[in-house]
């Protein structure tokens, strides 16, 4: 078919359309309206495309052409080839297809650095998305995965200068042969360390071969706290062993100690423990100024044991304790007001005499087997007659005889005057009688009550009694200061007061009961608290409150219900007042009171009613009660003042309509209405056609067909 001409509209100078027209030479159609703008075709090679200005197209030589979307026919290629030894430049391309290869199945070279953010798969192998730690390598799991890791020999990770063990596996350097394992620089073991060894020569060995007369080699146990302090262990050996039973045991150890961690002040300790029994035991602690045995362990020196200054013992057990230096003295001097004890005393030399020459006390028995002489007087070697006295020869020898004095008698112990007369004993101007040297009696009386008491040193006065600790006055036993007063009956036996008993101060009794059998009790305190012991504690689970015993009629409570979270009255027959938990309720008890105010609900249980007596305390009463609900009922009543009228104060006969008189607009309240006859309202009866509407209006309620 021959090419057709185009025809175009043709406008008048007014822009009217005027009719239509054959394009002649020369004529475009603009790009606006659907064409090129162009009135021929360029040559031959050039391609069509937007003038520099961007206002129109023209024909031009080859140069970069923007594609937005270059697609190929179905299935076919789409092929970019270069004239010559030119290149394909692809900027920020995106291929749709997942395989990228050469046409000539050679290899593909990426002549600069190729950055994948996706996951970069190659050969089977897929590497990793994102960087591993320092020191770590790319390892397959063997499915073509690549990830990094430590790098791993056997079970072992090697991570830079670190070679680390699988979690909780055990880190084993075995040499090979008779080969060791040997450290050769400064090694710090951050856990512990074990040796096991089944040698008995040593186990550890350190050798120094430093040769200055420093000492070397130096074993150091360091404790490095932030916050040393006295008394805190530093470093310790133990000594382990097993026992008969294969357990491991802990026979000894030594440990050192701070005693002071004072700045400038340091003070340190020795300890040696051992198994003392099965239980460890502190036997001996070095201070910096002693040696301390500790804990009942004594000293047992197999030999001379020789000590340049004093020795303290409290207990010294040895055949020969010898003095320092020859003709030196051997001294021993308890510590203050303390005694010297030497049991079986055996004293070489014939004489005993006081250092300072004073006078040596005896206070025990003194038993002679021989002639006994004390300042030149011979005590006799046998016992006299029963009442007989020692007597002198004025020759230093006494012995026993009896006694004369003027015209008294003595014998035993028994001084008898003549028949009849006085014994006076009358000393001197204001000499004091005094018995046998050994106490001097007062010389004036003392108060009613009083008794004769000694200061210890032989006088006796006139004092209140004492016994023990207590001073009695009259009828008053006082203890020393801040001391208690302890009654405590021999057994089974009971303290009774048997008058009345007041007691001052605060009276704790810390038994398990108290029993009152008094006829009143009366407690002066506003409060009574129960279950004292419950403050500050958990949460309180046991009921509490007051026990009511009615003898032969059941018992009743008054009570705090813990279960219910309730105060009740209670009948509770089964409790005799000694539970300890929950008291176990058979009924509700009678309650009575004035006026009963609450701030919250007042709950009556099933089939309960509310009485009213009235003004009169009579056999007559009102009764409140409600037929037994199906369902939770509400009744209201109104913000307003006025009297309850009940259904039978509306004095209504029975109708006999069968509509309702609303309905019909009349009637029939039977014979007896009057215009007198008013209900609980005060409004006649007789104006009314509905007992549910109040006088003076009238309402229209269809209630449908009665039957």
């Amino acid at each position: 078919m021959a090419d057709k001409t185009p025809v175009r509209v043709v406008f008048n100078e007014s822009n009217v359309a005027t009719g239509l027209a054959e394009f002649q030479s020369g004529e475009t159609v603009p790009v606006a309206n659907g064409g090129t703008g162009l009135s021929s075709i360029g040559s031959a090679g050039q391609i069509l495309k937007v003038n520099a200005a961007g206002s129109g197209l023209e024909f031009g030589a080859e140069g970069d052409i923007s594609i937005t979307n270059l697609v190929a026919p179905t299935n076919a290629d789409l092929t970019f080839s270069t004239s010559g030894t030119g290149n394909i430049v692809l900027d920020a391309i995106t291929v749709r297809g997942t395989t990228f290869s050469a046409a000539d199945s050679t290899k593909i070279t990426i002549a600069e650095a190729l950055d994948v953010t996706g996951a970069l798969t190659f050969s089977g192998l897929t590497l990793p998305t994102s960087d591993g730690t320092v020191g770590q390598f790319l390892q397959t799991d063997g499915s073509g995965t690549l990830s990094f890791a430590s790098v791993s020999v056997g079970d072992l990770d090697i991570v830079g200068s670190s070679i680390a063990s699988p979690s909780n596996a055990d880190l084993t350097l075995d040499p090979s042969g008779t080969g060791n394992i040997k450290l050769n620089a400064d090694t710090d073991i951050t856990g512990s360390a074990t040796i096991t060894t089944t040698t008995t020569d040593d186990s550890l060995l350190i050798t120094s071969t430093e040769d200055s007369n420093s000492a070397a080699p130096v074993l150091t146990l360091k404790r490095n706290s932030s916050s040393p302090a006295d008394a805190d262990y530093l470093g310790r050996i133990k000594f382990k062993g097993e026992n008969d039973a294969d357990q491991e045991v802990q026979y000894g150890s030594i440990s050192g100690k701070i005693l002071d961690a004072s700045d400038g002040t340091e003070d340190g300790a020795i300890e040696f423990n051992v198994k003392k029994a099965g239980s460890n035991n502190i036997a001996m602690r070095i201070n910096s100024d002693e040696v301390k045995l500790l804990n009942s362990t004594t000293l047992d020196v197999d030999g001379a044991g020789t000590f340049a200054g004093s020795v303290t013992a409290t207990s010294l057990t040895t055949n020969t304790i010898e003095s320092n230096g020859s003709n030196a003295d051997l001294s021993i001097q308890p510590s203050g007001t303390g005694d010297v004890l030497i049991s079986a005393l055996r004293i070489n030399g014939t004489t005993l005499d006081s250092s300072d020459s004073s006078k040596i006390t005896i206070a025990e028995a003194l038993d002679v087997t021989g002639a006994f002489t004390a300042s030149s007087l011979a005590y006799p070697t046998s016992d006299g007659s029963a009442g007989q006295f020692m007597t002198t020869d004025g020759a230093g020898t006494l012995s026993f005889a009896d006694l004369s004095l003027g015209d008294l008698t003595i014998v035993g112990s028994t001084i008898t005057t003549p028949s009849n007369a006085d014994f006076v004993l009358d000393p001197s101007g204001s000499g004091k009688v005094n018995i046998n040297g050994a106490y001097t009696l007062p010389s004036s009386d003392g108060t009613s009550g009083q008794v004769l008491q000694t200061n210890g040193s032989g006088t006796l006065s006139f004092a209140d009694v004492s016994l023990g600790d207590f001073t009695f006055t009259g009828s008053t036993i006082s203890s020393p200061s801040n001391a208690d007063i302890t009654l405590d009956p021999s057994g089974s036996g009971d303290i009774q007061l048997k008058a009345n008993t007041v007691i001052t101060g605060n009276l704790t009794v810390s038994g398990t009961q108290t029993t009152l059998e008094t006829t009143t009790l009366v407690v002066e305190d506003p409060l009574l608290e129960l279950a004292k012991n419950n403050s500050g504690g958990i949460a309180n689970t046991f009921d509490q409150g007051l026990f009511f015993n009615r003898g032969s009629l059941a018992n009743v409570s008054f009570l705090w219900d813990e279960s219910a979270d309730e105060f009740v009255a209670a009948v509770t027959s089964g409790e005799d007042g000694s539970t300890s938990g929950n008291v176990t309720i058979d009924s509700y008890a009678n309650f009575r009171a004035g006026i009963v105010s609450t701030t919250g609900n007042v709950v009556l249980g099933e089939d309960a009613t509310i009485i009213f007596e009235g003004a009169s305390d009579n056999e007559s009463e009102t009764v409140l009660t409600v037929v037994d609900p199906t369902a939770d009922r509400t009744i209201s009543l109104p913000n307003k003042s006025g009297t309850l009228a009940m259904d039978t104060d509306l004095n209504f006969p029975v109708s006999t309509l069968a509509a309702h008189p609303a309905a019909s607009g009349d009637a029939d309240l039977g014979s007896n209405v009057t215009a007198a006859i008013l209900d609980a309202f005060g409004v006649p009866t007789g104006d009314l056609y509905d007992m549910a509407e109040p006088r003076g209006s009238t309402s229209t309620v269809d209630l449908g067909a009665f039957s």
